[in-house]
């Protein structure tokens, strides 16, 4: 058997029953990501983009909040984009930030670092849109952990999905950013 080497190789390899988990974790972590994304673009108050690092309240995304079957998979998921992402490394921040780019991590983030709004953010986000970000957490976590229906996947998408028509109805403050 020829040696694994690339994420496209890896991910065909994964047990089925991880490559589910797998699948629904990263289909909700996606939307999750896409949120803070549209979100980043329309506010001022970015710890990342007040500090002269550009890294924000990264501290590092260990993966601590990472368990279940699927752990494994996912670590090796995320090594494997990580050694393929190019850019220089932020001695500050995380293994897992670029230069000029940030989180290389996207739909494999942990539920710990897709949860995480510093306070400024937070305050701005109850100011400027009139809204509370939910939790991330407890579903990323519900999902590596127990079987879940491809129904609630699909529900946590559309959810996320209409609080992001909602964030997009506010102007863009940041376009070099799109």
């Amino acid at each position: 058997m020829e040696a694994v080497t690339s994420f496209a190789q890896y991910e065909t390899q994964i047990r089925p029953e991880n490559a589910e988990i797998i699948k629904q974790y990263r289909e909700v972590a996606r939307a999750f990501d896409k949120l803070w994304k549209a979100i980043s673009v329309r506010s001022n108050q970015n710890s990342w983009r007040l500090e002269s690092r550009g890294i924000g309240s990264c501290n590092g995304d260990s993966g601590i909040s990472i368990f279940g079957p699927a752990k494994p998979d996912l670590f090796e998921l995320r090594k494997r984009r990580n050694l393929e992402t190019g850019g220089i490394r932020l001695a500050k921040a995380c293994e897992f930030h670029r230069a000029g780019r940030g989180c290389v991590l996207g739909d494999l983030k942990s539920p710990l670092c897709l949860d995480y709004v510093d306070s400024l953010h937070g305050d701005e986000m109850q100011r400027r849109f009139k809204v509370g970000i939910f939790k991330m957490e407890p579903t990323l976590l519900r999902i590596l952990s127990v079987n879940v229906s491809d129904d609630f996947v699909q529900m946590t998408v559309e959810k996320t999905q209409n609080m992001i028509d909602y964030i997009e109805t506010f102007p863009v403050l940041h376009p070099e950013e799109l």
